[in-house]
C-alpha cells in the first residue's frame, strides 16, 4: 500500500465505520438529529487525524453515504419516513464534508 501511513489507515477505517454507522442511524432514527450528530463526530475525528488530506477522506465518506444508502438499503413506503431519511442523508452529507474541511483548516492554522 503506497503512501498510506498509520494515521491514513486510521482515517480510512474511521470513514468506513462512520459511513456505515451514519447509514444505520438514518435507517433507525426517528428524526434527523442522531445521524447529524454521528456525522459531526466522525467529521471532527477525520479533521483531527488528517488535517491536510481530510477533504479527500470526506469525499470518500460522502460517496460511502450515498452509494451505501441507495444501493444497500430499501426505500421506505411511508412518505413521512422517506422525507426524514432523505433529509438526514442530505444534511449528513453536507456536515461530513464541511466539518471535516473546517476542522482540518482550524488544526492547520
Amino acid at each position: 500500500m503506497p503512501n498510506l501511513s498509520k494515521t491514513a489507515l486510521l482515517a480510512l477505517s474511521l470513514v468506513i465505520v462512520g459511513g456505515i454507522l451514519i447509514i444505520y442511524c438514518i435507517k433507525t432514527a426517528n428524526s434527523f438529529f442522531l445521524p447529524c450528530l454521528v456525522a459531526i463526530l466522525t467529521a471532527f475525528g477525520l479533521g483531527i487525524l488528517e488535517p491536510q488530506k481530510g477533504w479527500k477522506f470526506a469525499l470518500l465518506e460522502v460517496a460511502i453515504l450515498w452509494v451505501g444508502y441507495w444501493a444497500f438499503t430499501n426505500f421506505p413506503d411511508n412518505e413521512t419516513r422517506q422525507s426524514v431519511e432523505l433529509l438526514a442523508l442530505g444534511i449528513s452529507t453536507v456536515i461530513a464534508f464541511a466539518c471535516s474541511a473546517l476542522i482540518g483548516f482550524v488544526r492547520r492554522a
